[in-house]
Parts: structure tokens; C-alpha cells; sequence
């Protein structure tokens, strides 16, 4: 079965702790792939684990109909997922014996979650970890204390050069890099083309031109055999009916998310979304592709 039938199969609430661990395990290689970059600053076996709740965040996103295959949606989170695991992995120092069984604790705490579809309870903790109550209490106080610690400690690189585990995550502030991903382009290339191609006449041939292939006025006048004042017309036209309820509504999502919005403030900006979507965002948002 396929990633998208499982997803959806998932979404439709069909078996999903069995097609949740298909889907997890038949990604196993990407997932090992990604687990491997960032073992220097967690365990190996503990970001795999970790992956597979991105996986589930991954299919509680997912839209088939946007055209991105799962695997390119799930990159995405697999990678936030690991590394923000890796930024809560703490560097507070706990002794030796302690920390081997917060290990365990969380080891297993993955593990029931991903068979089991939901937390352990404080029985089922002590049951399968072989402890009394009162020592569960004691490690789960451990794990917070590991928690706490500060994402500045150096760590060896994903390129093998020192850095910290803050230089690894994306800075949320940081609304432009973070929403460069490659995954987020294929999702506004889905949206926006199609609507594109729906307009009237020559349209679609003059935008494509224009913000597809960066052609000037000129040269797409002498292509399209009409003037470059017709031209000049024929994207105002067309940006203007893009920028209508019923076709700018698509786009919300991704100016919530600041994709489109936080490359628009380079230009003039835009103060509402809903009440005028300026030439600065409707050109972003076509350059971008």
C-alpha cells in the first residue's frame, strides 16, 4: 500500500495504530537517514523513535489534493521533529545510574506511543519497567531536570564542524529562511499554478512568462505577438482577478504560516490580508515558484 493510502486511510480513522506503524515502518529508510545527521546530538535509536511522531503529525496535515507526495511532506516534519527533540534533550547533568534510566523511561514511553497509540499509565510505567511507583516519580523528576538544559552547549555539526544545538533548529523568528523549505514551495506551487492556468485568454501565457520564466515586457510581447502596453494590461488584469475572495482564500494557509507575508515585507509589504492583498504579495507570491 501506498504512503497516500495509508495516509488517508489513517485521516479516515480505518485501523489506525496498524496503518500508523506500516506507514512508520515502511519509511524506516528515510527516517534511519535523517536519524543519522543528528546522532551526535541524541541517541540514534531514540530520534527513530522519535520520527514517528512526526509521521503522525505529518498525516494529521496531509492534503493529497495539493499534489505534494506524503514522503516530501513528511521531510519536513520529520526534520523539525528531530531537531527540536534534540534542543529538549537537555544538558543538565544527572548522575550516571539516573540517566540511564530516564533513558529506558523514554525508550519505552516511544515505544508503547508508537504500538499502543497513547501514553503509558502510571501502572503500565511501573509494570514494564520492572519499578515501584515511588521510583517512577523519581525519574520522571530526573527527565525534567535533563530538560532544562540550554541549547547553547557545543555539539559536533551536522557538517562536522563544531556548533550548537541552537545553531541546528530553525529560529521561529526567522519567518523567511523557515519557510524557504522546498516542501512549502511544492504545496503554493499546487495551489497557485492551476488558478493561474483558469484565467481568461492570453493570461496565463503572460504571468508564466513574466514570473515563471523572468521575461521583460518586451520579450514577452514579441512572443506572445502583441504589444508591450497589452501585456503590461494583461497581468494587471490577472493578478486582480487572483486576488478575489473566492481565489486569494486558497492561499490564506500560507499567510499564517508567514511563507508568503514575510516575503512580501520586503517589498511594500501588506497590512491585511483579507482586506487588500498588495502587487508587493501577489508578485512574491508568483516569484517564489
Amino acid at each position: 500500500m501506498t504512503n497516500e493510502q495509508l495516509a488517508l486511510r489513517i485521516k479516515a480513522g480505518e485501523d489506525v495504530a496498524d496503518n500508523m506503524l506500516q506507514l512508520y515502518q515502511q519509511n524506516m529508510g528515510i527516517i534511519k537517514d535523517y536519524a543519522r545527521k543528528y546522532r551526535s546530538m541524541a541517541e540514534e535509536e531514540d530520534l527513530q523513535q522519535e520520527a514517528y511522531f512526526a509521521i503522525c503529525k505529518a498525516v494529521d496535515s496531509y492534503d493529497p489534493d495539493k499534489g505534494v507526495s506524503f514522503l516530501s511532506w513528511a521531510v519536513y516534519w520529520i526534520r523539525q521533529q528531530l531537531l527540536r527533540y534534540c534542543q529538549n534533550n537537555g544538558t543538565v547533568r544527572i548522575p550516571v545510574h539516573a540517566s540511564e534510566r530516564v533513558r529506558k523511561y523514554k525508550a519505552f514511553q516511544n515505544a508503547f506511543r508508537i504500538h499502543v497509540g497513547r501514553y503509558p499509565n502510571e501502572r503500565e510505567y511501573c509494570y514494564y519497567l520492572g519499578i515501584k511507583d515511588t521510583t517512577l516519580r523519581k525519574i520522571q523528576a530526573d527527565e525534567r531536570k535533563a530538560d532544562i538544559g540550554s541549547i547553547d552547549v557545543p555539539v559536533r555539526g551536522l557538517e562536522d564542524n563544531l556548533a550548537t544545538i541552537g545553531d541546528t533548529v530553525i529560529d521561529p523568528e526567522d519567518k523567511y529562511e523557515n519557510m524557504l523549505d522546498e516542501v512549502k514551495q511544492q504545496e503554493l506551487k499546487a495551489i497557485i499554478w492551476p488558478m493561474v492556468d483558469e484565467l481568461p485568454g492570453r493570461m496565463p501565457a503572460v504571468l508564466r512568462a513574466r514570473f515563471q520564466e523572468n521575461l521583460s515586457l518586451q520579450e514577452t510581447a514579441a512572443r506572445n505577438g502583441i504589444t508591450i502596453e497589452r501585456v503590461r494590461q494583461q497581468q494587471n488584469e490577472a493578478l486582480k482577478q487572483l486576488k478575489r475572495p473566492r481565489r486569494a482564500r486558497y492561499l490564506r494557509p500560507f499567510l499564517e504560516d508567514g511563507y508568503i507575508y514575510s516575503k512580501a515585507l520586503h517589498g511594500n509589504g501588506a497590512t491585511s490580508f483579507n482586506r487588500t492583498w498588495t502587487s508587493s504579495t501577489e508578485r512574491v507570491a508568483l516569484q517564489v515558484l
